[in-house]
């Protein structure tokens, strides 16, 4: 993933979320977020809510409706040098001694 990149997990509480008189699917739910305006993925994840009515108090759920989007931060990951990596790995492997 690249910073612009997202990625929207949601439970099949979303997916059952019923448009005339049938289940959205998951086709439903690529045709509905296609297309939407945000610029941060809180704002993605508004949007969507928005969209799929999930913040209408009228709409009474028939399943769990569970919205997580995650984004990468912007910054370079630090590099490991060589010797890092090796402990690491000594100390997953029960190599080396967890301080």
């Amino acid at each position: 993933m690249r910073p612009g990149d997202y990625v929207v997990l949601y439970t099949d509480g979303c997916s059952d979320i019923r448009r005339d008189d049938a289940p959205l699917g998951e086709q439903g739910l690529l045709d509905t977020v296609r297309g939407l305006q945000f610029e941060t993925a809180a704002e993605l994840g508004e949007v969507i809510c928005a969209a799929f009515g999930l913040n209408d108090p009228s709409n009474e759920p028939i399943d769990d409706e569970t919205l997580i989007v995650l984004t990468p931060k912007e910054h370079q990951t630090p590099r490991i040098s060589l010797t890092e990596r090796f402990t690491i790995m000594a100390k997953t492997l029960g190599l080396m001694r967890i301080q």
